[in-house]
């Protein structure tokens, strides 16, 4: 907000903004009331000073020197964003993609992301490690040597073990584990459920029971398909996640690699790789 006051022509002022907005605690404030009054007050007068919300430009989008989105923004319509999907049949394979955005030099700032999904057979995905290494593997509860499975019967209690590498100190992690279709997660967290896995209770730690480093995942959701963890703050370093499943139908079942990144830089990103799970009838 000083910078913004007495150089509000400072080429910093972009880059202070995104910082302010990134270091932002786990639910979106910042670390004490008086931080989070000084930067609402900086961002609304960065708001008011840039024209951000009072913009008038044109803008287009290209994929390969193809016309391919186009539109306009002004005060009406400033809350509202264009959504483009372009469907990956379209694109080069093997080659470099250029998506080029344009515009004017009307007032307001122009924001964009750019994301690729594709839907590969799960025998396909290899893993990636941009920043962030994860893997996962399968234990039986109990097996003191921690053997690594490709399958189990219905009613045993798996241990899903996620194996976590940051290179460097990150803030703001999240990690998605997606459970065989065939299998159900156990929540911790329920008066019916023992600890298998996540922050133990004043008894000695085993790591190859709880993990190692689960003091710093802050946050954890079970959903019917996955695992969310969270971190707001992992410092540079390996860490092992430990959770149960258990299964309950049959089948032979292909699993959804692991991923992680960091929420706000989602380019910082990890994925393991796809694996084939089988369920059997007890024994």
């Amino acid at each position: 907000d000083a910078l913004l006051k007495t150089r509000p022509e400072s080429e910093l002022l972009p880059n202070i903004v995104r910082h302010l907005v990134t270091v932002r605690e786990g639910r979106g404030h910042w670390s004490s009331r008086q931080e989070n009054t000084w930067s609402i007050i900086a961002l609304t007068n960065w708001m008011r000073a840039s024209g951000e919300l009072d913009p008038a430009y044109a803008w287009s989008v290209s994929l390969n020197d193809r016309a391919v989105s186009a539109g306009a923004a002004f005060s009406e319509n400033v809350l509202e964003t264009d959504v483009l999907k372009v469907n990956v049949a379209e694109m080069i394979r093997r080659e470099t993609n250029l998506i080029e955005f344009e515009r004017d030099d009307g007032a307001g700032a122009l924001y964009y992301t750019a994301h690729l999904n594709l839907n590969l057979p799960i025998e396909a995905i290899a893993p990636i490690s941009r920043g962030l290494e994860i893997s996962r593997s399968y234990t039986m509860l109990g097996d003191e040597t921690s053997t690594a499975i490709a399958g189990a019967a219905i009613g045993d209690t798996v241990q899903v073990r996620l194996r976590i590498v940051a290179p460097n100190t990150l803030r703001y992690v999240v990690i998605e584990d997606f459970f065989p279709a065939g299998a159900e997660a156990i929540n911790p967290d329920l008066a019916t459920s023992a600890q298998l896995g996540t922050i133990p209770s004043g008894e000695r730690i085993d790591a190859r029971r709880q993990g190692w480093g689960w003091w710093y995942f802050d946050h954890v959701e079970f959903h019917d398909e996955k695992a969310v963890i969270y971190a707001n703050y992992l410092p540079r370093g390996v860490y092992e996640f430990v959770y149960a499943i258990r299964p309950t139908i049959a089948g032979e079942f292909k699993v959804r690699p692991p991923v992680a990144q960091e929420m706000y830089f989602p380019e910082v990103y990890g994925r393991g790789a796809g694996t084939l799970f089988t369920i059997t009838e007890e024994t």
